[in-house]
């Protein structure tokens, strides 16, 4: 009726014994299986006899004192396994602490971790501190002077002591969805007397707001701190005079910077004469000619507009006075209505080492009035990138003013230039001109794919005026010192004919006093039209330009969709 009946075994010996080296149990008394019922007792219909359920009763009383006895011994290894869990958590966290103390991290220097800090917080991000309103919940999230002061107390102490990654702030100047000037007062604290890189944007509509009102106040404060100072303003009426709290002085300004209107002198009667009394500022980039500005000690300095005749006069007017510049650009000029020529007067830049301009209008009114104005004969780079062709001869006669001093020189030719003038003689006449050139480049603008076919030829011209150039003059002659060209035309004539005779050039060059150090022809296309033109290098020719690599020259032929 049943099977073997289980042996009895007192609850002591059930107790299992672990193993000290692997913790395993290993002294377990060997226990015979409970016995089983048999399977007629599980039918529901069938009823037990009287001595069959004497035996059941039985059975089932052993049953639980058995129960009982697995309980205690379960309860006997839960026990050990809860210490042995105790004792590896604690194994684990001295572990980690070892592990800790014994680190590489441990051991560097403040003075490391200063610089790893400073690499991302000011090398990988323009502003350590810059809250974007749209995207942002929090002030906190995304400033990562603020994040890494959090990690841990010894990088806590590092980054507070560090002033500089607290000193590189961006703040827009709008309707801020919290207080903003609670984290930036953290910043303002903990950068000290460190000089401040500042930019402040947006449209300056504070007043509505308790919480703009407050930002503006702390950045009031703390403005005279500047070294570098970035207005990104479109309205200034609404904010008033940034003095409330103290007298206005830039004391450490070294770099001032524009990228819209520029600050009314009604409305901040205060500012610009700070400004023209720093006496570190030499980096300015300005919407328009401000007369405020200190321009005996300028280095760097940059126009952004010049639209009407009096741009240009006050341009030519105060640029005397800018003794010692050294670079000078002339962002966007262009004019708005009719365009007056404005006089030609002798302007000396005697320190000036690099010149800019950009025009965005196929009108020559002004430009003879800069290229034949300027006298600047330490000029070592110059790029002209005009909207049209040809190239007005003023430009010849300031090149040559500077022939014995320029070294770079790249003409960007846009948009509209005219296929009807042919080759332009004065390209050559330039070139000529700068015996001292290293490095020359000249980019053509795109073409319509109604106009390819004139302006094919008109190319064509002027690649084949260029490479007879380097072919009939000898390498003494024409640019003998030239490392570096780059010719990047659109819809030319590109060919094997035309590799070739590139390739001559570039191996009669490597054998001059001053071999070129690389040579780049690409040839433009925009869109669709030169997809059947595109140019295949064969083998022989990819054969001769690795040659000449091997010499040390880098050779780009090439076709290019922009």
């Amino acid at each position: 009726m049943f099977g073997e009946s289980f042996e009895d075994i007192s609850p002591d010996l059930q107790r299992p014994i672990l193993c000290q080296r692997c913790q395993s149990v290993t002294d377990v008394p060997d226990v015979r299986p409970f016995r089983t019922v048999e399977p007629r007792f599980l039918r529901s219909d069938y009823i037990p006899s009287l001595v069959e359920m004497s035996e059941l009763k039985d059975v089932l009383e052993q049953g639980k004192r058995e129960l009982k006895r697995y309980e205690e011994d379960i309860a006997v290894l839960r026990q050990i396994h809860e210490r042995l869990e105790n004792k590896k958590s604690a194994v684990e966290k001295t572990t980690r602490q070892c592990r800790t103390a014994i680190s590489a991290q441990r051991r560097v220097p403040a003075e490391i971790w200063e610089m790893i800090f400073s690499m991302i917080c000011l090398s990988l991000c323009e502003y350590s501190f810059k809250v974007n309103y749209y995207c942002s919940d929090s002030p906190l999230l995304g400033l990562p002077a603020t994040i890494i002061s959090q990690v841990c107390s010894h990088w806590r102490t590092i980054a507070k002591a560090s002033s500089k990654l607290w000193s590189s702030i961006n703040v827009t100047l709008s309707e801020p969805p919290y207080n903003v000037a609670l984290p930036l007062e953290i910043y303002f604290s903990n950068s000290g007397d460190y000089p401040l890189k500042l930019r402040i944007g947006g449209d300056g509509a504070v007043t509505d707001s308790s919480w703009g009102v407050a930002l503006w106040e702390s950045l009031s404060r703390h403005m005279h701190r500047s070294r570098e100072l970035t207005m990104a303003m479109n309205n200034y009426a609404d904010i008033g005079d940034p003095t409330p709290f103290q007298r206005l002085t830039f004391l450490n300004l070294e770099s001032y910077h524009e990228e819209c209107l520029q600050p009314d002198n009604s409305v901040w009667p205060r500012f610009w004469p700070a400004i023209q009394k720093s006496t570190k500022l030499a980096v300015v980039s300005s919407y328009l000619v401000n007369r405020a500005i200190p321009f005996s000690q300028l280095t760097t300095w940059e126009i952004q507009i010049i639209e009407c005749p009096d741009d240009m006069d006050d341009f030519l007017d105060v640029a005397w006075s800018c003794m010692a510049l050294k670079s000078l650009t002339l962002s966007n000029v262009s004019h708005i209505g009719t365009s007056f020529p404005v006089a030609v007067r002798e302007v000396n830049l005697p320190s000036l080492r690099g010149l800019s301009v950009k025009t965005y209008w196929d009108d020559y009114s002004w430009l003879p009035s800069i290229f034949g104005s300027l006298v600047m004969l330490s000029l070592e780079i110059c790029h002209i990138h005009h909207y049209a062709w040809p190239l007005p001869s003023a430009l010849l006669d300031m090149v040559r003013r500077s022939s014995t001093s320029l070294k770079q020189l790249r003409l960007t030719l846009m948009d509209d230039w005219d296929a009807k003038s042919s080759r332009d003689p004065l390209l050559l006449d330039i070139l000529q001109a700068v015996p001292k050139l290293t490095h020359f480049e000249l980019t053509l603008g795109r073409v319509s794919i109604e106009e390819i076919k004139p302006y094919n030829p008109f190319i064509d011209d002027i690649i084949s005026a260029l490479l007879s150039k380097f072919e009939d003059e000898s390498p003494d002659f024409f640019l003998p010192q030239l490392h570096y060209f780059s010719l990047v035309v659109p819809c030319a004539t590109l060919n094997t004919e035309l590799v070739k005779r590139i390739l001559q050039v570039v191996s009669a060059r490597q054998c001059s006093s001053h071999p070129l150090a690389e040579f780049h022809f690409v040839r433009r296309y925009e869109g669709l039209q030169f997809k059947s033109e595109r140019f295949v290098m064969e083998r022989e020719l990819l054969e001769r330009i690795r040659m000449l690599e091997e010499g040390r020259v880098k050779v780009v032929i090439q076709d290019y969709d922009p």
